[in-house]
């Protein structure tokens, strides 16, 4: 059946007597004129209006028209086809287009939105609307803010008191394509968002989309996910989100602390970030109970504070093919803070930072830190794998914590900062040992270095040791294997290391790795420095001396390594006591062979008369920290000078070495 044409004229400009009358025949009823409508009226969906000339509905105080969907009205979109204080309804929704109620105010907006009582898309045009500093727009269920980019506006002055757009508690909301400008707060007390969404008490508010909008000018926070406490907000998308020169682009988690508050199931995807102000305004910032997180593909460049900052907070954390360059401080920052309790806000656990560039940042490309008052508060079960890291003022990637992968990185060309007078390079494991006095030292732990390429992490500046891996000496349980480490850049008089292992290191395992080009005037073997005292664990070597007595004189060739090696530690065992007196003692020295005319240079010593007493059977002695030919290149020899005076006896005599290769 055909829809037939009528006039509102034809029933005395009343929409009440023309719906009255027509009933459910389907009818298109051209409205040519204003006309006045001061009671509710129900539309029927058979029943369609069709704005033409200067007609409009003027709903007075009281009056309501509620239609099914917006397919019951038929005009331009930036026709302003209802005027006064009353209502439009739209029962199903559908898409209802701003310019119906006019384009300038937010009443218009808020009137628009309040109109869709089930759900349904609000279009913008291309508009500017002026929100005033005491007003703001909020969002209903199920709604949909659909504008045309950034010629869709919302902007404000400085001096704000509340935000500009709010989804407070409510689900099943999506805001796309539009621009919102300035509106910075009355006072630092006062902070809130252009954008900001709320949880509820009662229930969860879920299945939040805010994509491809423009967020910028003198505003706090861009988009900002702001439970307050015992409020969960999960399942929310922000995409393709523009968000530029703002104090904090993205920020997730309350500034103060909450108890029971949580955020979850978040993706954040294709956003351009770039916070300015101080140095803690950064590109996406979590903050605060934020769990099962994807931060994909944004690029995040040129904010004063962090690119990506998950501050005391972050569990089950995806941050995977993000561009994160020129940033004030670090690419990637994870934290933890002593000041913060771990029962309200993250541990930093869980985290996944996988293929992302972060080059040119201020201070390191990835840097996991703890200021830890109890031990379960650091950083852990942490993956920082292939990614590609270079030109960064400090490290490439500084680490501290437990369970923590550092794979298959490409890490070059950092320590760009000049002005420092520390030692820098490509990746440094730490520790945390605070300003206590005595100090209380927390080790980090589990750490696997595996499969990185380091090169020419260092600059012109003479003042700085710049080292390729650097494992402090407050770390334990850490294995470095299959790394990389070449020096390529033309050396002047800078100090350069390929792996460096600090003083008192514990339990730390060094193998196939590959060291070559560093140089280092105080350093005897600069491609694998290792401190005295460090409990290391590499190759070993033990060699039958044989059997000797009464006075000898000997040198034995020990041990060629079939490629660079570092010689870190040596036992000297024998099956009977070895006398210590100045009248009967052994002395046993592991030399380097010098190479034609250079000298041999000595390793390891073992003087029994050091001991104290005599050398107890089957104890293996150690022969002290290394000298300075603790380095063996492939193919040259190390042997052992054998020296006895009086009655000494070696009878099934070995030394066992230790090594590592690079």
């Amino acid at each position: 059946m055909g829809y037939s044409f009528a006039s509102l004229l034809d029933y005395d400009n009343r929409l009440d007597l023309a719906v009255s009358i027509i009933g459910s025949t389907p009818t298109t009823l051209v409205v040519p004129q204003s006309a006045i409508v001061d009671s509710a009226i129900l539309v029927p969906s058979s029943l369609k209006l069709m704005f033409v000339d200067s007609g409009k509905l003027e709903v007075l105080s009281g009056g309501v028209v509620t239609f099914d969907s917006s397919a019951n009205i038929i005009a331009p979109a930036s026709m302003k086809v209802k005027t006064g204080s009353g209502t439009f309804v739209f029962t199903n929704g559908g898409e209802v287009h701003l310019g119906w109620w006019g384009t300038t105010l937010v009443s218009e907006v808020q009137e628009a939105v309040d109109s869709l009582v089930n759900g349904g898309v609000l279009l913008l045009p291309a508009c500017n609307i002026n929100v005033g500093l005491n007003e703001k727009i909020e969002l209903l269920e199920n709604v949909h803010l659909r504008g045309v980019g950034e010629l869709s506006k919302f902007s404000s002055v400085s001096g704000r008191t509340v935000p500009m757009i709010q989804v407070n508690g409510v689900s099943h909301v999506q805001i796309e394509g539009i621009h919102m400008l300035g509106g910075a707060p009355i006072s630092e007390s006062t902070r809130f968002g252009q954008l900001e969404i709320k949880g509820d008490a009662n229930h969860v508010v879920q299945d939040i989309k805010v994509q491809n909008c423009r967020f910028g000018g003198a505003g706090y926070v861009g988009i900002w996910l702001k439970p307050e406490s015992n409020e969960i907000i999960e399942h929310i998308q922000l995409i393709g989100n523009t968000c530029l020169d703002i104090s904090h682009p993205i920020y997730v988690g309350h500034l103060e602390e909450r108890t029971g508050d949580l955020i979850r199931n978040l993706l954040i995807k294709r956003n351009h970030c770039r916070g300015v102000g101080d140095a803690g305004c950064d590109g996406i910032k979590l903050r605060q109970s934020v769990v099962d997180v994807l931060i994909e593909n944004n690029y995040c460049e040129g904010s004063t504070g962090d690119g990506i900052d998950l501050y005391a907070s972050g569990d089950r954390i995806c941050i995977i093919g993000n561009i994160l360059e020129n940033n004030g401080v670090q690419g990637v920052d994870l934290k933890t803070d002593d000041t913060l309790s771990p029962t309200h806000w993250g541990k930093g656990r869980q985290v996944t930072i996988k293929n992302n560039i972060m080059r040119e940042n201020g201070w390191s490309g990835v840097s996991i830190v703890a200021k830890p008052s109890q031990g379960d508060e650091w950083p852990y079960s942490v993956n920082v794998v292939g990614n590609e890291i270079y030109k960064n003022g400090r490290q490439g990637i500084v680490a501290g914590g437990r369970d923590i992968n550092v794979l298959g990185n490409l890490v070059h060309q950092n320590s760009q900062d000049q002005t420092l007078s520390t030692v820098l390079g490509g990746i440094r494991i730490e520790g945390f040992i605070d300003e206590h006095t005595p100090p209380n030292v927390t080790y980090s732990e589990k750490i696997n270095i595996d499969g990185n390429i380091c090169w020419d992490n260092k600059t012109s500046n003479t003042n700085i040791v710049y080292s390729g891996i650097y494992v402090v000496q407050t770390v334990k349980h850490c294995t470095l294997s299959n790394n990389l480490l070449v020096n390529e850049l033309s050396q002047t008089t800078q100090k350069t290391l390929g792996i460096t292992v600090a003083n008192e290191a514990t339990d730390i395992l060094l193998k196939d790795n590959q060291s070559t080009g560093h140089e280092a005037p105080t350093h005897v073997s600069p491609n694998m420095s290792i401190g005295n005292l460090v409990d290391v664990l590499g190759e070993s070597i033990v060699v039958e001396l044989g059997d000797f007595s009464g006075n000898f004189n000997l040198k034995i060739p020990i041990f060629s390594p079939n490629t660079n090696s570092c010689l870190f530690a040596g036992f000297f065992t024998n099956s009977l006591s070895l006398p210590g007196s100045n009248q009967n003692y052994l002395n046993a020295k592991v030399y380097r062979k010098g190479i034609g005319s250079a000298p041999d240079e000595e390793v390891f010593y073992l003087y029994t008369t050091e001991l104290g007493s005599s050398l107890q059977p089957f104890v293996a002695a150690s022969m002290g920290a290394p000298k300075g030919g603790q380095k063996v290149n492939k193919g040259e020899v190390v042997y052992i000078h054998l020296y006895s005076v009086g009655s000494v006896y070696l009878k099934n005599a070995v030394i066992d070495l230790r090594y590592v290769t690079f």
